[in-house]
């Protein structure tokens, strides 16, 4: 750290030596030179930091507080983390604003230090402060992949490359080196190197089918907004092929690149940029992000990257065209999170220029109430029209989703799901300095830009800044490279504002009057020359960096491509997303070929409701939309009260089988059916067999069918001292080894006993045993009783605080004196099968009953007696 610090100083000092032998070391602020300018933001950016870390815990701790458990159990499995980020997001956002205006601030300062000693104090403090803030951030490229072999040779590749696009850019007619460009292209955008991720195509494609479904908008939840679900919405009503779906996604990283070069080669006054700049969003942009760049649709273009549309349109037609207010008020209704930043962003713009003229009338003495007045006019005049298109967009906006904010961006922020803190090494860390060089050299040179350059280099920095909120919601380090689109089109301005910062044209060369004015004039010569040569050097080094740090990707990605252009293999497509890749008879059958269906799948139950012709209801789709628990629970059990089927398609399925289970206990159901792989849950109208008690049950259910291999799981039980277990039940003459009549037995990893269980002893046929663990080492001694086969049993098992009996059909079949106290476990209760339906119960389980309290023997009579009654008989 020490080491880096002296070098740093050195380094600034040397410009500073440089400075002064060829101008006046106290000037105006229009004469910073870049390295005060880079300086000032530097330690600009570390104050900031500073602060935002000191405060960092109470920033953090600012979320809704839910307890995890109240959250549904894929969100707590998944997504949920513990390490929340509280408003994080919104400080960091206004963080980048305070910044720009701190060093704005800041130059002016430093440019009224007419003393040299302060000068040169304050010059050294902040090349101190610099120093420490590098320092502090580190240099780690977010989520970079450096190769293990041949990296030298793939820098060396992608130079060449670079080059020689640069000199065919140079030295071919502009349409022939387009064509080229686009070829150049086709292959990186349009050949994949895997598979999409089904998932999150889900969060997509199941709005565009509620869409299709005629349901309301304002009840469709939209986690990627509106936009990319009218694209799949429109590909469905065309009944276009979804494994195809993803070249949308392909075409929008072609669109984008394309896109940015046009713009750029118009924007820019360097034209060397545009190229380069292309190729460093293909390298950090497309080849920089883990895995293939359309597995995620989220990431792509179509989503993140729209911005483009809105700062062409501002340079080409001018910053107060109508045109600007309706492409940003259909942003804001198509794509509203983005397309509010947007406008925030547009509307950031209007008060800088506004705040740049009443500038002007201070520094010239001009400003006085009427001049105010006269310039607040001038603006409103200007953006009147644009304000009321925009306001008629947003009304629009309020009437279809019934609310201005969008409802998952606000509710994942409240609760802060899946949030993470920004990290201090963060790469991030350095991409304020970006944003505040980029506004001063704009700000110093802005009487030599045209407004078009101006407007449009402001608006470039603050969308860049609102685009972040994609990463200050979730500071995973790869989003900055799902972000960088924005980022390196403000990096490549600043490379475009240092040429006309460092840059002298040649034709301000004194002409040659004597020797001195001919070496002075050769000496002015060569510098322009080094300084054109820095320029043109740093766009080619942050390729090289970009190349070096993830050059593992770049190569893997480009090999994968060439492999997969010899076979012809241009997308990867998912075989379930094929109409007859699900056999959907067996799910007719269990289902009585209703349309009352709702499946309970976490990845890919779109393609259920799409290639089954189901109808998608409820608000949280795709399922694993759904957030909290209390929200789910109840909307599955109003689905079971209204006849519904909830179909699981694999409970098999690695990892879901205990989140199911979880959801599965807290609804009340009584039929199970399961057949290739489909299992429906339903809920059927049956009449309680066993008499009432005194108390209310902690656990009753009443079944009407076979449960066969299945098995109904209950909340946990909270038994106390005396209880009461009754079941009305007709064993199979053959059982599995230790089947299970009820069950919620579990032995913790230190080997604690908890729970009870009801089960076949071993391979001993109908003999049953009940057993218990008191939370030590051990289980009770099994009480054993025999179960009639093929013939109706009541078995009521009586708890007391010292004893314990069974009864078989009124009759005592065992006795005994209790060992310990049972310890309740927290599993759910399983009925007719173990825990991990490993011990399905052979026969049918009419009903179970289990009470806190015991029941005299009279009414266990009474209640055989109605049971002869009613079934034996």
């Amino acid at each position: 750290m020490t080491a880096f610090i002296i070098v740093f100083i050195i380094f600034c000092t040397v410009l500073l030596i440089y400075k002064t032998k060829n101008q006046p070391l106290l000037m105006d602020s229009n004469a910073l030179s870049i390295t005060e300018i880079l300086l000032i933001s530097s330690a600009t950016s570390f104050l900031l930091y500073s602060i935002f870390y000191h405060f960092s815990a109470y920033i953090w701790s600012l979320n809704l507080k839910i307890p995890p458990e109240q959250f549904t159990s894929y969100v707590r499995r998944s997504q949920f983390t513990y390490e929340h980020d509280g408003i994080e997001g919104y400080v960091l956002y206004t963080l980048m604003f305070t910044s720009i205006f701190l060093s704005y601030i800041f130059t002016q300062l430093f440019s009224r230090a007419k003393n040299r000693i302060i000068y040169l104090s304050l010059f050294f403090v902040l090349a101190f402060i610099s120093s420490l803030y590098f320092t502090e951030i580190s240099f780690i490229p977010p989520w970079n992949a450096i190769g293990n072999k041949h990296v030298p040779l793939v820098v060396l590749a992608i130079l060449l490359t670079t080059g020689a696009l640069m000199l065919m850019q140079k030295y071919l007619h502009p349409k022939l080196f387009f064509i080229i460009f686009i070829f150049f292209l086709i292959p990186s955008c349009f050949i994949s190197t895997g598979t999409l991720f089904m998932a999150d195509y889900s969060y997509i494609w199941t709005p565009a089918l509620r869409l299709l479904n005629g349901a309301p908008i304002s009840e469709i939840y939209f986690q990627y907004d509106l936009f990319l679900s009218l694209l799949a919405a429109l590909w469905m009503k065309l009944n276009l092929d979804l494994n195809l779906f993803q070249i949308l996604g392909q075409f929008s990283f072609f669109l984008f690149f394309v896109g940015i070069f046009i713009f750029t080669k118009k924007f820019f006054i360097n034209k060397q940029l545009p190229i380069l700049l292309v190729i460093s969003l293909l390298l950090i942009r497309y080849y920089g992000v883990d895995g293939e760049p359309v597995a995620l649709f989220q990431i792509t273009p179509f989503r993140l990257d729209l911005w483009l549309i809105l700062l062409i349109l501002v340079y080409y037609k001018g910053t107060y065209h109508w045109i600007n207010a309706v492409v940003i008020g259909l942003l804001v209704l198509v794509h509203r999170n983005f397309g509010l930043l947007y406008l925030l962003s547009y509307f950031e713009l209007l008060f800088v220029l506004f705040a740049v003229e009443l500038m002007d009338l201070i520094i010239t003495n001009k400003i006085n109430f009427s001049s105010f007045i006269s310039c607040l006019q001038k603006h409103f005049s200007l953006n009147y029209k644009n304000f009321l298109i925009i306001a008629g967009f947003i009304i629009v906006n309020l009437i279809l989703f019934k609310g201005f904010l969008p409802e998952s961006a606000v509710l994942y922020q409240k609760i802060g799901i899946g949030m993470i803190q920004i990290s201090k090494t963060s790469f991030y860390w350095y991409i304020p300095i970006v944003y505040s060089l980029c506004f001063l050299l704009l700000m110093k040179h802005r009487n030599k830009f045209s407004s078009q350059y101006f407007h449009t280099g402001i608006l470039i920095i603050f969308i860049a800044i609102g685009n972040s909120i994609y990463f200050f919601g979730r500071s995973h380090e790869n989003n900055i490279l799902n972000i960088s689109g924005a980022i390196i089109l403000t990096l490549f301005l600043l490379f475009d504002l240092f040429g006309q910062n460092l840059l002298v044209p040649e034709t301000s060369v004194k002409p040659k009057t004597s020797k001195k004015d001919n070496k002075d004039s050769g000496l002015a010569n060569i510098k322009y020359k080094i300084k054109k040569a820095t320029i043109a050097v740093l766009p080619i080094l942050f390729i090289s960096i970009a190349t070096y740090y993830y050059s593992d990707r770049i190569s893997g990605k480009i090999e994968t491509k060439f492999k997969n252009f010899k076979k012809s293999q241009y997308i990867y497509p998912l075989n379930t997303l094929k109409s007859n890749s699900i056999d959907f008879l067996p799910l007719k059958k269990i289902t009585n070929n209703s349309d009352k269906v709702y499946f309970l799948n976490y990845w890919d139950d779109f393609r259920y409701y799409y290639y089954g012709n189901y109808k998608l209801i409820g608000r949280n789709s795709p399922y694993s939309a759904w957030i909290l628990n209390d929200e789910l629970v109840k909307f599955l059990q109003n689905l079971l009260d209204k006849n519904y089927y909830l179909v699981i398609t694999d409970l098999s399925r690695a990892g879901d089988l205990p989140k199911t289970v979880e959801l599965l206990s807290q609804i009340r159901y009584n039929k199970v059916i399961s057949e290739n792989g489909f299992t429906a849950i339903s809920k059927d109208n049956v009449e309680s067999v066993l008499m009432k008690t005194a108390k209310n049950p902690i656990a009753h259910i009443e079944i009407d069918s076979d449960l066969k291999n299945n098995g109904i799981y209950l909340s946990r039980l909270d038994l106390k001292e005396n209880f009461t277990i009754e079941m009305l039940l007709k064993s199979g003459t053959e059982q599995v080894s230790n089947a299970s009549i009820i069950n919620n037995a579990i032995t913790d990893s230190l080997g604690n006993t908890q729970g009870l269980t009801i089960q076949q002893n071993g391979p001993n046929q109908n003999q049953f045993l009940f057993a218990y663990g008191g939370g030590g080492k051990s289980w009770s001694s099994p009480a054993l009783f025999k179960l009639n086969a093929n013939e109706w049993n009541y078995i009521v098992i009586s708890v007391k605080k010292d004893a314990i009996k069974i009864f078989n059909n009124g009759q005592v079949v065992y006795s005994d004196k209790l060992k310990f106290t049972l310890k309740n476990s927290n599993s759910p209760l399983v009925i007719a099968n173990g825990i991990g339906y490993e011990g399905a119960f052979k026969g049918l389980i009419k009903e179970v009953k289990i009470v806190n309290d015991s029941i005299s023997e009279e009414t266990i009579l009474n209640t055989f007696e109605n049971i002869k009654t009613q079934i034996i008989d």
